[in-house]
């Protein structure tokens, strides 16, 4: 019996209103909320690395001035990049012409060669290049080169942190997750509460729920009792004519 009442569910009218109505709240709830937050990640990035990007120009402009790579001694350019590296919870890296590092705020590579492929390119390009991402860090290199020389004197190695907008990406997909739970709970909600009313209101009026059996009943009732007065009247006359005889 239970057997048969799920498959006679799973047939029934309301069932496949139900699928219809998850398929038309769930399906594209689901492709806006992830268009959004991903529209909005790829802003907020591109945001930070336009901010970084112009904090770094500032900063390559004043080691330009001051005559950093051949002297690290600034502390004006040394506190800089301690501040920028602790703003954006990453790494800043300044090498010369000869790929030496001058400055590390790691105070891990200072001395040695580094050979990166950002720095390589930003050599031939001269220019910022495009970042690299890497899990929750974001990696870019930076020219150092002076308005009156064409030759690049250096490079900016910067690698910083995106963890701020991937928390925030998080709690948004936390958001579509229970906006879409809400969407099915209500979905479910609709497609169950006209039947209930309907068996609420059957119990008082039962022609609401089947008005064609109710009919027929009533109909089966009346020619009974249209049975039962004919064969009445069939005996009176039957005992009449009796009497008479």
């Amino acid at each position: 019996m239970v057997t048969k009442k799920k498959t006679k569910f799973f047939k029934s009218l309301r069932f496949r209103i139900l699928v219809i109505l998850l398929i038309l709240g769930i399906v594209p709830s689901a492709i806006v909320t992830q268009l959004m937050i991903s529209n909005y990640e790829k802003q907020a990035i591109e945001v930070k690395v336009s901010e970084v990007s112009t904090q770094c120009a500032i900063l390559c402009n004043q080691i330009i001035k001051e005559n950093y790579l051949n002297d690290s001694s600034s502390q004006s350019v040394n506190s800089k990049l301690e501040l920028l590296s602790n703003v954006y919870g990453g790494r800043m890296v300044i090498v010369d012409r000869d790929l030496k590092v001058v400055a590390d705020t790691y105070h891990v590579d200072e001395g040695r060669t580094l050979i990166s492929p950002k720095v390589v390119k930003c050599f031939k390009n001269g220019e910022v290049t495009n970042y690299r991402r890497y899990g929750q860090m974001l990696e870019m290199a930076v020219p150092v080169k002076s308005a009156d020389v064409p030759q690049i004197q250096g490079a900016m190695l910067v690698n910083i942190s995106i963890s701020d907008i991937m928390a925030t990406v998080g709690e948004q997909e936390q958001m579509a997750m229970l906006l879409t739970g809400i969407i099915v709970a209500l979905s479910v909600h609709w497609c169950c509460l006209p039947m209930a009313f309907l068996r609420f209101w059957s119990n008082r009026w039962p022609v609401l729920l089947n008005p064609s059996k109710i009919l027929l009943t009533d109909i089966r009732k009346m020619r009974f009792q249209f049975r039962i007065i004919q064969k009445q009247s069939l005996l009176r006359m039957h005992s009449i004519r009796c009497l008479h005889v």
